[in-house]
């Protein structure tokens, strides 16, 4: 045999067998692409196929690009290893601020700026108790919850708040009239999640997000800047907390002080139903995008039902119990 052929099979014999992958790291990997289809079956067959009406599918859709936008920011968070309860007051506090100083005169091209300026305040506030106090991050963002959502109700004074001329100000610079309005929120969400994905999947910062979920001192270690990727990671939950509040005034248009707590399950939900562990270091935007799909089509075939609003909170907090355990189960069986 030639001296070429030789180094052939050599290098042939170096290199790694490709290792296969098993049926349980299928299920890990496209788990929430496996939870839609699942619930899209289950949906159609409980609701008698009135599921599947455009403008019920349409209705999904809005419902879901709001979970899926603070859901975004919640999933950053929970991948360190870490989570944010104070996205919903964030929510209550940006619209808050948005209706209050519209009415006193601030045009709208002030006002949204200040709602996500308040966001990324209060993001920061809640990195920077994290990462300096070592106070476990459930307490401080409970905490900075109660507060922020006490300063929304003293400012609102406790009352109905309206939007009047966002949606013509928001449809006046995008072009957009009051049919084509519908798609607003859903085309935000895309774009907010395309953005994302490329942040996790491209990017330094993204990396560091992984590698500080699957261990602090590991991520130290490699050299990541660990208390500026975890405070990053709240800063951009906070500003993602704001705006979903300004899609949800722009497609509501009349809000109370609270009405954004239910967010605060809502996104945890949605990062979770897309495969994203509680415990940090594994998910993607591409999960919870479907985690958000899948939590407004439960949500909506529950009222077509007409199921009791405390009864789909069981439903839903039993679920996130029994999808919680079934990915910390795939995880450790992948391993």
């Amino acid at each position: 045999m030639s001296n070429d052929g030789k180094q052939s099979v050599k290098a042939d014999a170096a290199l790694p067998a490709r290792r296969k992958i098993s049926p349980v790291e299928y299920l890990r990997k496209y788990n929430s692409i496996v939870t839609f289809l699942v619930m899209l079956i289950i949906a159609t067959v409980a609701t008698n196929g009135r599921f599947l009406t455009p403008s019920n599918a349409l209705t999904v859709v809005e419902r879901a690009s709001i979970y899926g936008i603070v859901a975004l920011g919640q999933c950053l968070v929970i991948l360190t290893g870490a989570i944010d309860l104070s996205v919903s007051a964030v929510m209550n506090l940006s619209f808050t601020s948005i209706a209050v100083l519209s009415h006193g005169g601030m045009p709208y091209e002030l006002a949204i700026p200040v709602a996500l300026a308040i966001g990324a305040v209060v993001g920061l506030v809640n990195g920077l108790l994290v990462v300096k106090t070592k106070i476990p991050p459930w307490l401080v963002t409970l905490s900075t919850m109660l507060i922020v959502n006490a300063l929304a109700l003293r400012w609102s004074g406790t009352l109905g708040l309206r939007f009047d001329g966002l949606q013509n100000f928001i449809n006046g610079i995008f072009g957009m009239n009051a049919e084509t309005s519908r798609y607003f929120a859903g085309v935000v969400w895309v774009v907010c999640g395309l953005i994302f994905a490329f942040i996790l999947a491209r990017t330094r910062f993204g990396l560091n997000i992984y590698f500080l979920g699957g261990g602090r001192r590991a991520a130290y270690l490699s050299g990541v800047r660990v208390e500026f990727t975890q405070v990053t990671a709240y800063v951009l939950s906070g500003v993602m907390a704001s705006a979903a509040a300004i899609v949800l005034a722009y497609r509501i248009g009349t809000l109370n002080p609270t009405s954004a707590d239910p967010y605060q399950l809502y996104s945890i939900a949605a990062v979770v139903m897309g495969g994203t562990l509680i415990t940090g270091g594994q998910g993607s935007a591409f999960g919870t995008f479907f985690g958000a799909i899948v939590l407004a089509m439960l949500t909506n075939v529950l009222n077509i039902l007409m199921v009791n609003v405390y009864i789909q909170y069981t439903i839903m907090g039993v679920l996130l119990v029994l999808i919680v355990y079934i990915n910390l189960f795939l995880s450790r069986r992948s391993r």
